[in-house]
């Protein structure tokens, strides 16, 4: 297992915790940043959703603030033998660290930006 870093245009650091709402087999995030501008996030075809208060879904190989994709994921692995996710249909691991707030993992086929801290001009 490892974690390639996403990079993505705001922070999870020193964010509040997020909220989180499933419906139709979709995950909105939303928090608030360190700056306290709105993030929110689409996850898509989720099939399953982690939240760990605190530390304990945190690893020495990533950092507390950052967000991953997992590669070789054991829990990816886990929901393809029980069937949960079909040979042909594309999921990934994602990997949402808010330092010691908790730790958000979805596995989804792809995530989505819906609103974003602006970075400043291009």
């Amino acid at each position: 297992m490892h974690y390639a870093p996403l990079n993505l245009p705001f922070s999870t650091a020193d964010a509040e915790a997020p909220q989180i709402t499933l419906a139709n087999d979709r995950a909105r995030i939303s928090y608030r940043d360190w700056q306290e501008k709105l993030v929110e996030l689409l996850f898509h075809d989720v099939v399953a959703i982690s939240w760990d208060v605190g530390d304990a879904a945190l690893s020495a190989d990533h950092r507390d603030d950052r967000a991953y994709i997992v590669h070789d994921s054991p829990w990816l692995a886990r929901h393809r033998e029980a069937g949960t996710i079909m040979p042909n249909e594309v999921r990934q691991h994602f990997l949402l660290a808010f330092n010691a707030v908790g730790v958000l993992q979805v596995l989804a086929s792809s995530l989505e930006i819906v609103a974003a801290p602006a970075t400043g001009p291009l």
